[in-house]
């Protein structure tokens, strides 16, 4: 965090350390309201012991790896995140989230060691607590994440197997971590490397996992903060909501395996492990909508304060993104007359 101290000295120390607004700008407030209006009955280490099941309980992380270049810069969407997500255990949301910076050595390690692959966590049987981490990137070498989960699943099934003992008895307790690479693209690709370079040193040896979204391929997704800021392409989104979609893809996944689970039960079929979240299905599904809103709020927040002032000129630069403008609340705010589609050059 050298970079935020020294951004908070000099003409940068009026700034709120957790919104990284101004003081008078705080958005503090807005996140606590938010919050208490989450009021989310959650039952935590809750596994469904049966006879003959697996029970794996799965918890969702992030962990938001920042550029250094981002720390202090108020537009920054993954600080709203981690300011609603807190890292504490004892907090009732269902999802956590903690950071680390881009040339910290002593975090890094610690993600790097999360990201060995299931058999190669010095030993750890799945009985354990095991956390397993994996990186949010869109390219070529990336799998979605309902492949990751299952792929995950069949690891935890396959270590449950070498213990005959144990087999079909085993209650795992399993903390995804996601890592989302927060920073310009450039700069992000440079996280990537570095992180990539790191898996292949002595004593590593294993290949970086990368996760992407399921997007449509031609059409892709619109950048929520689109009017605010450029959208450099279809597949690429703010920190914010891409974290929030892939939990959602996450969770949509483990409630079709656990359908699947139930089905395979009334015919003694025991291949598919049942997957026990800290929340339920629905209840994840409205948090999950209920965080974009809040992520719209502070959009709005942002331009009705004039930190932005929204974007009224197109950008021949994004060839790729064919027809997106902003939201509809957004539209207030800017002014439609303030916003053209960008007009493609041939």
């Amino acid at each position: 965090m050298t970079a935020w101290r020294m951004s908070t000295e000099g003409d940068f120390k009026n700034r709120c350390k957790t919104c990284w607004l101004r003081s008078h700008d705080c958005y503090c407030e807005h996140v606590k309201q938010f919050k208490n209006l989450c009021n989310w009955e959650i039952k935590k280490d809750q596994l469904i012991k049966t006879q003959n099941t697996i029970g794996i309980s799965l918890e969702i992380d992030v962990c938001i790896y920042y550029h250094f270049m981002e720390i202090g810069r108020s537009a920054n969407t993954a600080h709203l995140l981690e300011a609603i997500c807190a890292s504490k255990k004892e907090d009732s949301f269902p999802i956590h989230c903690n950071s680390a910076i881009f040339g910290n050595s002593k975090e890094e390690e610690i993600l790097l060691d999360q990201m060995r692959p299931i058999d190669d966590l010095h030993g750890k049987r799945s009985t354990e607590d095991i956390t397993v981490a994996c990186v949010m990137f869109p390219s070529k070498e990336s799998i979605t994440l309902s492949t990751y989960i299952d792929n995950l699943m069949d690891n935890l099934s396959n270590q449950s197997s070498n213990n005959p003992s144990e087999n079909h008895k085993i209650n795992s307790k399993v903390t995804l971590r996601l890592v989302m690479l927060d920073g310009t693209y450039p700069c992000s690709r440079r996280q990537l490397k570095h992180l990539t370079k790191c898996c292949t040193l002595p004593g590593r040896g294993y290949a970086l996992p990368l996760v992407k979204l399921r997007l449509d391929e031609q059409k892709g997704c619109q950048s929520a903060i689109t009017g605010v800021m450029y959208q450099p392409g279809r597949d690429k989104l703010c920190t914010y909501q891409a974290c929030i979609m892939a939990i959602q893809q996450i969770v949509e996944h483990i409630h079709h395996l656990n359908t699947i689970h139930a089905e395979n039960n009334t015919t003694n079929s025991h291949e598919t492990p049942l997957i026990v979240l800290s929340s339920s299905y629905q209840h994840y599904m409205t948090l999950c909508k209920s965080l974009l809103d809040e992520l719209d709020n502070w959009i709005a927040f942002i331009l009705k304060t004039k930190i932005k002032f929204g974007k009224s000129k197109p950008k021949f630069a994004n060839k790729e993104v064919l027809h997106f403008t902003p939201s509809e609340s957004l539209s207030k705010h800017l002014g439609r007359e303030l916003f053209r589609t960008p007009i493609l050059r041939n």
